[in-house]
């Protein structure tokens, strides 16, 4: 398992040569976005609920900048 919590999420991502960081970086998003989606189901509070939404949004959101971020020419 990769840990893609670093300081230097920014860099570990152009330094992504085989796409591994960028993978687990997309897995983790996707899992928290999955446990949000459960934590939805599950009920919540009026404005826990829209809370929760804009959430998982930005988590999708954020999946897709990494997704977009690999297909950048990577430095030798």
């Amino acid at each position: 398992m990769i840990n893609i919590d670093v300081p230097d999420f920014d860099e570990a991502l152009q330094a992504d040569h085989d796409g591994s960081f960028h993978r687990a970086a997309q897995d983790h998003l996707a899992e928290a976005a999955s446990n949000l989606g459960a934590t939805i189901q599950g009920g919540l509070a009026p404005l826990d609920y829209e809370r929760a939404l804009k959430l998982k949004a930005a988590l999708q959101k954020a999946s897709e900048i990494v997704r977009f971020s690999a297909t950048f020419p990577r430095p030798n």
